[in-house]
């Protein structure tokens, strides 16, 4: 099974970039507004997420194999969590102290 779904991962790795690339572009958002441009990221986010947990998945129930890529990938994810988690406090912050 892992065989037949293994060609259609980069397409779907494609497609997710490429719709939260549009979702960010400005002449996007000009042309079909904001409201939308946040819709369709946040559609895509959530479309990341949930390919990236089924594919996780694997990793985390099936049997141990060590995997350098995963490790990377894991550990790349929670410093950019943190990275954002940071920026929004400190922004927040900034906001706070200069209302």
């Amino acid at each position: 099974m892992d065989d037949l779904t293994a060609p259609f991962r980069p397409r779907f790795a494609r497609v997710v970039t490429l719709v939260m690339a549009a979702a960010v572009s400005r002449q996007l958002c000009e042309r079909v507004g904001d409201k939308a441009c946040r819709t369709i990221l946040g559609v895509a986010v959530g479309y990341f997420w949930l390919c990236y947990g089924l594919m996780g998945l694997a990793h985390i129930s099936g049997p141990h194999r060590p995997d350098a890529f995963y490790e990377l990938s894991v550990i790349l994810m929670v410093a950019g969590l943190l990275a954002r988690f940071a920026d929004s406090f400190f922004e927040s912050r900034n906001l706070a102290s200069s209302a």
